[in-house]
This record gives C-alpha cells, sequence and structure tokens, in this order.
C-alpha cells in the first residue's frame, strides 16, 4: 500500500508481475487446450482445480481419523461426513457454529482424461531472475504419492512450464532442472523458448502420462 502519499514501487512491480504471469498461463493453457483436442475429445484443462484443496487434512484423516470427528473445542478442525469437507470451528459457539476450511493445494492447471479419471498437475511459473519463488514448485516432489491416488495412478503426475527471463537464466535453469533430474523427473520441467516446442513436449511427454496405451 502507498505510505505517505508516495507511491509503493514494490506493490507496483508485484502487480506488473502478477499481471504478466497472468497472461503466461493463458497463453500456455491455450496451447494445451490445442493440443488436447487434437489428440483426444475427452481431455479435459480445467483451471484452478479444487480437487486438492483439502490434501493435507485428508491425508491426515486416513492416518488417525479420530482426530478429525466432530467436537466443540475452540479453533478445532473436523470432518462433516453429510457434506464431504472440513470444517473449522470459530472461537464461540463449537461444532454449529464451524465454518467451511481447506488445507491443500491449487495448481495453475490439471489435464484430464475423462474416461478414466487420470489427471496431470501443470504448475505455471512465471518469474523475473531473481528471489526465490520458484521454489514452490518443489513442495509437489515429496507429495508424489499422495497426487497419485488422487490422479488415478498416474505415477508421477505433475509437470511444470517455467517462462519469462527465468527460463532464460542459466542458475535458475540449473536450480530448477537439478531438482526435476533427482526427483526422477527429468522430462517434466519445460523451459518456454517457442510455442511449436511447447507444444512438442506436450504431446511427448505430458498428455502420453494420462493417456492409456
Amino acid at each position: 500500500m502507498p505510505r505517505h502519499g508516495v507511491p509503493d514501487i514494490r506493490d507496483n512491480w508485484q502487480k506488473g508481475a502478477g499481471a504478466a504471469a497472468r497472461v503466461e498461463e493463458l497463453h500456455i493453457e491455450d496451447v494445451l487446450r490445442g493440443v488436447a483436442a487434437e489428440i483426444d475429445p475427452q481431455l479435459v484443462v480445467t483451471p484452478k482445480p479444487s480437487y486438492f484443496h483439502d490434501l493435507y487434512y485428508s491425508y491426515q484423516r486416513r492416518k488417525n481419523p479420530i482426530v478429525y470427528e466432530r467436537n466443540d473445542a475452540s479453533g478445532a478442525v473436523w470432518y462433516d461426513a453429510k457434506r464431504g469437507r472440513f470444517m473449522k470451528n470459530q472461537a464461540t459457539g463449537g461444532a454449529e457454529n464451524a465454518k467451511l476450511t481447506r488445507n491443500g493445494i491449487e495448481p495453475d492447471l490439471v489435464l484430464e482424461h475423462s474416461g478414466s479419471a487420470r489427471r496431470v498437475i501443470v504448475e505455471i511459473k512465471r518469474q523475473n531472475a531473481a528471489g526465490n519463488a520458484h521454489q514452490r514448485l518443489f513442495r509437489y516432489f515429496p507429495l508424489l504419492p499422495e497426487l497419485s491416488r488422487r490422479c488415478g495412478g498416474v505415477e508421477s503426475p505433475f509437470v511444470a512450464c517455467i517462462c519469462g527471463p527465468i527460463s532464460r537464466d542459466p542458475s535458475y535453469i540449473a536450480e530448477i532442472q537439478t531438482a526435476f533430474d533427482v526427483s526422477g523427473l527429468p522430462d517434466h520441467a519445460h523451459f518456454f523458448t517457442t510455442r511449436a516446442a511447447l507444444v512438442r513436449w506436450a504431446q511427448v511427454i505430458v498428455f502420453p502420462l494420462i493417456m492409456l496405451s
């Protein structure tokens, strides 16, 4: 926010970066929709899906369901079987005053084969060659076994498209590619150069992950 009537340069930069990232997301989404339409009409591209909003709570509930039984403790999180959602109690009112809550992830895109419910997550990272926001991509690696359960058994249901200045910076390329390499996903990171190269990556690497042979 501006302080003392002086424009906040950081706020302006963040707004500009956010707008540029959104343009890139829409461009890549458009390309993937085009490839999907050519391959199979049952391929669906969904932006900002809600499939994984309860990822962490659901995982913990499977481990210890008693913890997530309905109770009236202030701030408690519990599972409402009728709604199929997690609820969080407020400061007062117990479970009767609880509100919907979530604790998970929201990918940029999910690609799904509607005939098999096989899915793959797509993260689009546009970043200037500064900072460490790209490291949010790395949170997916330890989650792969759980994501596979929710993606129709796809073994490694995560890919990333990196674009903007970061996709041309040798230090960032090396860091990101190394993280994917050592996680067993060497081809799952794409550094955007041209539309044709993106189409090729989608055809050869991405969509085959969810197509049944």
